[in-house]
């Protein structure tokens, strides 16, 4: 079976909470809805914050058969017992240059937002892409998308897997595969919002 035929079609990143406990339940609903692989991120908690709530996550996602990649330090994996790490543009050229440590990590994906960026990721190489920003997102207002044509010129000519990002809800899932991607990546349209929900 190869790499693609692994992946869902459906990759969460993680958003924020009002406390830890929402986060929780709101991972927790997002697990019950069926996704089986996501992105832990939390550019809001330090360091031991960050590794802290890791070992939970890692233990929540794994109950329900999901794996998990950590957005942070690849050495953090190991640490906490994650599926992978995500490489942020950062990450992803240190690591084309040689300064990080790669070896035994699992699954490796990489943020791309141009032909350069998804070629480094290829060279690593990463299990798989996240393109973006594809649509108009609410979080960068003022950056242009790359729009559908955009998409598919650069998938057509990648050599991993690739998720759309930016705007992009469940209903756009065909959309992307039909143009040669993986599927579609998002926070705001797989993870909850509405905190009466939560109650």
């Amino acid at each position: 079976m190869s790499v693609a035929e692994k992946l869902p079609e459906r990759y969460l990143i993680t958003g924020k909470a009002e406390s830890e406990e929402h986060f929780f339940k709101r991972l927790e609903q997002a697990l019950q809805s069926g996704i089986k692989l996501f992105q832990y991120r939390a550019p809001e908690l330090s360091r031991e914050e960050y590794l802290q709530r890791a070992h939970r996550v890692v233990s929540l996602a794994h109950n329900y058969g999901a794996k998990v990649l950590l957005n942070g330090d690849p050495a953090w994996v190991s640490q906490v017992g994650a599926d992978g790490v995500h490489l942020n543009g950062g990450r992803l050229s240190d690591y084309v240059v040689g300064s990080l440590e790669m070896r035994e990590i699992g699954i490796i994906s990489a943020s791309c937002h141009n032909r350069k960026e998804l070629e480094m990721a290829a060279q690593v190489p990463v299990s798989f892409a996240l393109l973006s920003a594809v649509l108009p997102t609410q979080t960068h207002p003022d950056r242009a998308p790359l729009g559908w044509d955009k998409f598919s010129e650069l998938v057509s000519s990648c050599t991993v897997p690739v998720y759309a990002l930016g705007g992009v809800t469940s209903e756009h899932i065909q959309q992307a595969k039909q143009l040669g991607g993986q599927g579609v990546a998002a926070i705001t349209a797989f993870w909850v919002q509405d905190k009466e929900t939560l109650l």
